[in-house]
């Protein structure tokens, strides 16, 4: 990771070695605030604060509270660079789950919502969010590494895939049997855990899941003896990005000045392989696979 010598860092470096209680603020209702070395050390005196609600609880790699305690993560590495790139702002982070990510956002506890989040229509009409994304979310049909007879959709036929509920891969699979009426693709439907998804495969009770490349890529780092890939048509990909209330055009605009400086430098190519198991970090146009 690069190392940064602003006054900011270094005097988050130091901050950094205090205790964790000093860090962590009162729980509240919804999740914990972050102070000190969390939030942004060395600021202008007159430094807007930004509240940053991270899903700490269900996104890592993107957030969580590492072995030591402290805040870690690709996103989370993300903002502290972006906070030191600009002493006119001064981040304070709040831990929060899944439900109230968003929630907060709605009703202004938090200013930014980081949580791996992608575009939906809803989120586009609702939310302000960065142009520049933060890493790709591309999904295929996944497989054992040692298949070598399924390469595409059509080698599926007759072949079972574990199916979501309400998943939009699975409505592109369904899409692709009306239109191969010859050649359907037999979908075992359930609201699947993760782990239950990647044992129903590794075990051969399914031929295929889907899934992104870059959650293969952290599949396979934990788990080397049972190595999966990804193969065939690319069924959709989109981007991870920050939300934040549309009014606010001035945090858009730094927070994606910021990324792009981070990406332009390398920096976010550097973050990404080494929070996400390889190079994630390339915006890709956001489709799903046309029928």
């Amino acid at each position: 990771m690069a190392i940064h010598h602003s006054v900011k860092a270094i005097a988050r470096t130091i901050a950094a070695t205090l205790p964790v209680l000093l860090l962590v603020g009162v729980v509240s209702g919804c999740g914990q605030s972050a102070t000190g070395a969390e939030s942004g050390a060395a600021n202008d005196a007159d430094a807007k604060t930004i509240v940053v609600g991270l899903n700490t609880k269900t996104s890592k790699p993107f957030n969580y509270v590492n072995e030591d305690g402290q805040l870690d993560g690709y996103e989370y590495q993300i903002l502290k660079r972006i906070d030191d790139l600009y002493p006119e702002y001064r981040f304070e982070y709040k831990q929060l789950d899944w439900p109230n990510t968003l929630a907060s956002l709605d009703t202004g506890k938090i200013q930014v919502a980081a949580s791996s989040l992608q575009l939906n229509d809803e989120r586009k009409a609702k939310y302000g969010y960065t142009d520049q994304g933060l890493a790709q979310y591309v999904t295929r049909v996944v497989v054992n590494k040692s298949d070598n007879k399924i390469h595409k959709l059509a080698d599926l036929a007759g072949k079972t895939v574990l199916a979501s509920n309400g998943d939009a891969s699975a409505a592109l699979l369904e899409k692709y049997n009306a239109k191969h009426p010859d050649g359907k693709i037999k979908l075992k439907y359930g609201d699947w855990t993760l782990e239950q998804i990647h044992t129903s495969l590794s075990s051969d009770s399914v031929d295929a899941i889907t899934g992104t490349e870059l959650g293969v890529a952290e599949y396979n780092a934990a788990n080397p003896a049972k190595p999966e890939k990804a193969v065939g048509e690319v069924l959709g990909q989109q981007n991870t990005r920050f939300f934040f209330d549309k009014s606010n055009t001035e945090l858009k605009t730094k927070l994606d000045d910021g990324i792009k400086k981070l990406r332009d430098s390398g920096e976010l190519k550097k973050l990404s392989k080494q929070y996400l198991n390889g190079d994630f970090s390339a915006q890709v146009d956001e489709k799903t696979l046309e029928l």
